[in-house]
């Protein structure tokens, strides 16, 4: 027996100009016209044509996880044979994203690239007004929805510390790296 409330839905993006498809999925009930996917390439396409050029429609509810995964991975595939490939925006087959495991040479780079990287406090200043500017748009059904939804991910782990004891050296570690981070917010 399913449940009555939907764990989500998976939803197509058409780009009217192209006529090309992104197939996604949303982990709440209720569709959000205003969200169109976060794929990279049907994001690339949005700047370059304008958000005006594409149209969301949902195309079926799921009722757990499992299921909404299985379905955006059916209907990727189905999207793909039936307008081909070069029409459909997404990379992944779908499901939770990428499909495989990186190799050790591309970990490597991956690595590198981020290696010594940190936001400017400039950065983290528009990163964090841009997401409070985000979160007092939404509606408190959505708030209570998304509280709901991270509560029962949440019921029954562990915490993988628990009952261990750190060393001396990661105490040191952690004692550092929360003086840093008292005096940081002390010059923001």
């Amino acid at each position: 027996m399913k449940n009555s409330i939907s764990y989500g839905y998976v939803y197509a993006t058409r780009n009217i100009i192209t006529n090309k498809f992104y197939v996604g999925k949303c982990q709440f009930s209720q569709l959000r016209a205003s969200y169109f996917g976060s794929g990279l390439i049907i994001t690339r396409a949005i700047k370059k044509y304008g958000i005006k050029n594409f149209i969301v429609h949902k195309i079926i509810d799921a009722y757990s996880r499992v299921e909404l995964n299985f379905l955006e991975k059916y209907y990727i595939a189905q999207y793909r044979k039936r307008y081909g490939i070069g029409l459909v925006y997404n990379i992944c087959n779908g499901g939770e994203g990428f499909n495989g495991r990186h190799t050790i040479e591309s970990r490597i780079k991956i690595g590198k690239a981020w290696s010594g990287k940190y936001r400017s406090i400039e950065t983290r200043r528009k990163i964090s007004a841009s997401k409070k500017l985000w979160w007092s748009q939404m509606s408190n059904e959505f708030k209570k929805e998304m509280g709901l939804k991270v509560g029962a991910a949440g019921k029954g782990r562990i915490p993988y510390n628990k009952g261990k004891q750190a060393s001396k050296i990661t105490r040191a570690r952690l004692r550092a790296a929360w003086k840093r981070r008292k005096l940081n917010r002390r010059i923001l």
